[in-house]
């Protein structure tokens, strides 16, 4: 996907920060769909790399067989990822083998991380939606799915976004919203 790039904050000892704001969002060969690159590493064993995707409404990408697990988090907008419809704040992990083919009609903003599977036990699609969840991923997540890191990760997840009523993050515009109190 980011072929093109070098390795960027492949060193995992160091502290980095990156202000999305000031990144430029770069465009690719296909029309509607850019992205603000945050990390590659390029190792055949632990290869990975996480990027801010922006598809523009009405963008379809071409369907990829996975090579490696791929993790997004629909940040804003609704994406379908060729077996459903997503919308904010979903977490859809698909495994190496899986068909994916991102669209969307209305336009959205992903977080996406590419790596090689981690353990034997990632094999399976997760999908968790933090909004309609309540504390209870049973309703949402078929039972073969569930991993301890997981359920933590969208539990975890959750909380930060129940825990700031008053502002709330706009991909689209890369900027900060505060409510009054």
């Amino acid at each position: 996907m980011f072929v093109e790039e070098d390795e960027l904050n492949a060193d995992p000892n160091k502290y980095v920060v990156m202000n999305s704001n000031t990144m430029t969002w770069k465009n690719t060969s296909c029309k509607g769909f850019s992205y603000k690159l945050l990390e590659k590493v390029v190792d055949p064993r632990k290869g990975r790399s996480t990027a801010l995707i922006k598809l523009d409404p009405g963008t379809t990408l071409p369907t990829e067989t996975l090579d490696e697990r791929c993790d997004i988090l629909v940040l804003e907008g609704e994406l379908n990822d060729g077996h459903s419809l997503h919308g904010t704040h979903t977490f859809i992990r698909s495994q190496p083998g899986d068909l994916q083919t991102l669209s969307s009609q209305t336009g959205c903003v992903l977080y996406l991380k590419r790596r090689k599977p981690i353990r034997k036990t990632d094999t399976d699609r997760l999908l968790i939606d933090a909004k309609k969840s309540n504390g209870n991923l049973t309703r949402h997540v078929a039972p073969e799915y569930f991993t301890f890191t997981a359920i933590s990760m969208a539990l975890r997840l959750r909380a930060w976004l129940m825990s700031t009523p008053t502002s709330r993050f706009l991909p689209m515009t890369m900027q900060w919203e505060t409510k009054p109190l």
